[in-house]
């Protein structure tokens, strides 16, 4: 959701079929809230419960927001963002040109044996708790299925209630109180062309009736997540799919995430590296450079930057960065370049998520913007650093941190010819990877 028209007047409605049970308020706190954090969680309660003391669809100001959460306009518009990403809010805007309103539509938590199904999510949270949390929850969450060799003796309707008279009932298309669950992680299904996988899968034992509609929200999912196109998935499909029993879910997401991780990442990059080194040269030409970057996937620079090599971990960080943050691709990209200049090759959770947090909050869109940004929290850590710590150790600087002549004068000041010399051919070899 874009706050950029978003004042305390701007109108929304809520629109909000859902009594919570108890058991779904439990899922938001232990599933839903490690992943949203709790302020998130606490703007999805209160849409839900607020939305009792109105009437239906009533309109109502943003500066409700200000008075009664006592938060900023602005931090609203993140943490509805994470909702909005999760599946538990949908956000509408209203097409006639001269009203400014928003529509918030509160959806349902999914119940744990779908968000356990969830690839984006399942994975989300297990990259923001470790291993051994999530597979506590999952083990608190699971029940047991019905014994095996059972026979359903149960009575039919008609058989018990068999003196009624069937009046002709005219019914109608109301709407009425009742579930709107959740979709989870949100992606568009049309972000994946189906028929061209079945093509490619045309001779195969799988056949179209396995692709449930569940099936295909987690192969638009798998493929957004980790870039597979209809061929690569189709290797994917044929690993998960039973003759008799379909396709397992489990199986796709473990079959998904090995192709990525020993097919896709041993391709070779599309994108010329030298391309982009040889653009950023030119003076004239730096806002080319960083359009590039807007462009650029993040898992396809992090490759670029580790020679074709990237580690789990680097993978890991950047998939976070991606479903964790609202950081768009050219943001990232700087963000990864700055990190690993200014920490000599390395890439750390904190460090990175630190920089994250703090341009997500202050809404950077694009590398240009995040090049500034870099720029000013260099300048802030390393004033920090030089005051906390005793230490003389000159960091990286990529070549758009010199642009201002002021702070050229700054860094020779700081640092002796010897060191330049160093730093220069650090950046030199690194910017060769």
């Amino acid at each position: 959701m874009s706050n950029s028209r978003l004042t305390p007047r701007t109108e929304f409605l809520v629109h909000n079929k859902e009594i919570l049970s108890e058991t779904e308020r439990i899922m938001l706190n232990d599933i839903y809230m490690p992943m949203i954090g709790s302020i998130s969680a606490s703007i999805y309660i209160y849409l839900h419960d607020s939305s009792r003391k109105f009437k239906p669809l009533e309109v109502r100001m943003h500066s409700e927001f200000i008075d009664e959460m006592n938060m900023t306009l602005s931090t609203f518009s993140e943490e509805i963002e994470k909702l909005e990403a999760v599946g538990l809010v949908k956000t509408y805007v209203s097409n006639d040109s001269h009203v400014d309103q928003l529509i918030y539509e509160v959806k349902r938590p999914l119940d744990a044996e779908h968000f356990f199904n969830d690839p984006m999510l399942s994975m989300y949270l297990f990259t923001k708790i470790g291993s051994t949390s999530f597979n506590k929850k999952r083990e608190y969450w699971k029940y047991p299925s019905l014994p095996q060799n059972i026979t359903n003796v149960s009575r039919k309707f008609t058989e018990v209630f068999s003196n009624f008279s069937l009046q002709p009932l005219n019914i109608r298309e109301d709407s009425y109180h009742g579930k709107n669950k959740s979709d989870g992680s949100y992606v568009e299904l049309d972000d994946f062309d189906f028929e061209v996988l079945f093509t490619h899968l045309k001779g195969t034992f799988v056949d179209r009736k396995f692709f449930t509609k569940t099936v295909r929200e987690n192969i638009v999912k798998l493929a957004e997540l980790f870039s597979l196109n209809a061929y690569d998935m189709k290797s994917v499909v044929i690993k998960a799919t039973d003759k008799t029993k379909g396709i397992d879910l489990n199986i796709l997401r473990r079959a998904a995430l090995d192709y990525y991780r020993y097919e896709k990442e041993a391709e070779p990059t599309k994108v010329n590296v030298e391309t982009i080194e040889k653009v950023e040269s030119k003076d004239e030409e730096k806002a080319d450079y960083f359009s590039q970057l807007d462009k650029i996937s993040p898992v396809t620079r992090i490759r670029q930057l580790r020679n074709n090599n990237p580690s789990r971990n680097d993978e890991i960080l950047v998939t976070r960065l991606v479903t964790e943050t609202g950081l768009n691709n050219g943001v990232i990209n700087i963000l990864l370049e700055y990190a690993l200049l200014q920490k000599d090759g390395q890439l750390y959770d904190n460090y990175v998520f630190k920089i994250a947090r703090d341009w997500e909050s202050k809404g950077y869109q694009t590398a240009e913007e995040a090049k500034n940004a870099a720029r000013s929290f260099y300048k802030n850590q390393s004033k920090k650093k030089y005051n906390n710590y005793k230490v003389n150790r000159q960091a990286v600087e990529p070549k758009w941190f010199t642009e201002s002549t002021k702070e050229k004068e700054h860094t020779e000041k700081r640092v002796t010819k010897k060191q330049s010399a160093s730093i220069k051919d650090a950046i030199d070899r690194f910017r060769k990877l």
